[in-house]
């Protein structure tokens, strides 16, 4: 039998683990097929590389002997063509040759791609100054660009990786670094209007500059300079330009082949596309009308995926389907730490609707500086159900882990034992 798995990201690496685990004998043939360098290394730490606070190598992950140990064909630098799905072979360029590999059963992790609203022309004065922090090329490039434009830089987009972006760059000695979110406040889908008002005082004594509800014309960047395009909202002569305004799956190779996509690969619960031979998982997969992009969700999906592909070859007891990834997510800046898992942050709908309650409390001492200490946290309540649907803590150094262990454990449990939480969380409450 053999598994060809198309990506080299997180899906891609935990897929193939999972995979050799299941099954060690040498009758699995695995090959691996990736176009980035190196094959595996850590993504969510590319913000270090352009800090300059780690070298280009310590982001590696996995080498050649970890897949050379487990039998696992590694093609690298690869890129996959074209997948004929009635022959069931994938055409692979590796070394300017031209290769079909054969498989019983094919994995699609081709992950996503940053977006990019407005990418300049050739002889705009934005050439050569707008990036996007996706891989560790783009980390590359950023890192030589600010290397010699050390005034200023905007960071185009307030989430989780724009704010990871923008510390990085002025830890690599901008000068001046502004951040620029749509929404009225800083990660309006992690944290509420008093979780973000705390993010943004602590963002602002790192020395960045916070504009929310701002919407710059982003299209003047295809033939105009980031000063003339930044100046009314920064106030500032901007020289580099970083959008952090997401993602789309990488879903060109499956819709070569006429593989159902949507904004994603579409799957189902065995992680199977409409071809039952060809499964997904990871930022490319969409299930139920969601792209997560999110690394609980590669994991979750990856997992799932491998056990699938073992028991459609090999039989057995049917594993257990996918199920829908409850959203958790966990940043550090600094000496701050935000979790929020479940429905942490309701809509303006759901606010209204009348269907929630919201119960929170927060530390007398907001220049509170003991690890894992708690300073702002909530649960929203699901008033029809008598349960805790979701939550969410701003904290400092160290609390990340723990409360995102706890907060997971409350979603569902009953109503009551939200108040023991905060309590518990925040016991100098003011």
């Amino acid at each position: 039998m053999r598994l060809v798995i198309i990506g080299s990201g997180i899906a891609a690496v935990t897929a193939a683990a999972e995979l050799r685990k299941l099954h060690a004998e040498t009758d699995l043939q695995i090959d691996m097929i990736s176009n980035d360098t190196p094959a595996d290394y850590t993504r969510p730490r590319l913000p270090e590389v352009v800090a300059g606070t780690v070298a280009e190598a310590a982001l590696t992950i996995r080498k050649q002997d970890w897949f050379s140990a487990r039998n696992i064909t590694l093609h690298n630098p690869a890129s996959a063509i074209k997948i004929n799905r009635e022959e069931k072979t994938v055409t692979v360029e590796e070394n300017g040759n031209m290769t079909d590999i054969g498989y019983d059963a094919l994995l699609l992790a081709t992950g996503a791609n940053a977006n990019r609203p407005a990418v300049p022309q050739i002889d705009s004065p934005a050439a050569g100054c707008v990036f996007a922090l996706r891989t560790m090329a783009d980390a590359l490039a950023i890192k030589k660009r600010i290397g010699d434009f050390k005034q200023s830089a905007v960071v185009v987009g307030g989430g989780l990786l724009g704010i990871e972006a923008a510390r990085a760059l002025k830890q690599a000695g901008v000068a001046r670094v502004h951040v620029i979110e749509t929404a009225a406040r800083m990660l309006p889908r992690q944290l509420d209007e008093r979780g973000a008002q705390h993010l943004t005082e602590y963002l602002t004594s790192l020395g960045l500059t916070i504009h929310t509800g701002a919407a710059p014309d982003l299209k003047q960047l295809e033939t105009q300079s980031p000063a003339d395009v930044f100046r009314t909202i920064c106030g500032d002569e901007i020289e580099t330009v970083l959008y952090s305004v997401g993602v789309r799956p990488e879903i060109t190779l499956a819709a070569s082949c006429s593989l159902s996509c949507g904004r994603g690969i579409i799957v189902s619960d065995t992680m199977q596309t409409s071809d039952p031979a060809i499964y997904a998982a990871g930022d490319c997969a969409e299930f139920n009308g969601v792209c997560w992009g999110i690394v609980p969700s590669a994991l979750e999906q990856a997992t799932a995926a491998a056990r699938m592909m073992i028991y459609a070859l090999y039989g057995g007891t049917e594993p257990a389907r996918y199920t829908q990834t409850v959203p958790s997510t966990a940043l550090r800046i600094g000496a701050r730490e935000a979790v929020s898992t479940g429905k942490a942050v309701l809509t303006q709908e759901e606010e209204a609707s009348g269907a929630y309650a919201v119960i929170h409390r927060e530390s007398a001492d907001m220049t509170n500086s003991q690890k894992s200490a708690a300073l702002y946290a909530k649960i929203v309540i699901d008033l029809k159900a008598g349960v805790i649907a979701g939550g969410l803590v701003f904290g400092t150094e160290g609390s990340a882990a723990a409360f995102s262990r706890r907060l997971a454990a409350l979603t569902g449990k009953p109503e009551e034992e939200a108040s023991v939480f905060l309590e518990q969380a925040i016991p100098n409450a003011q």
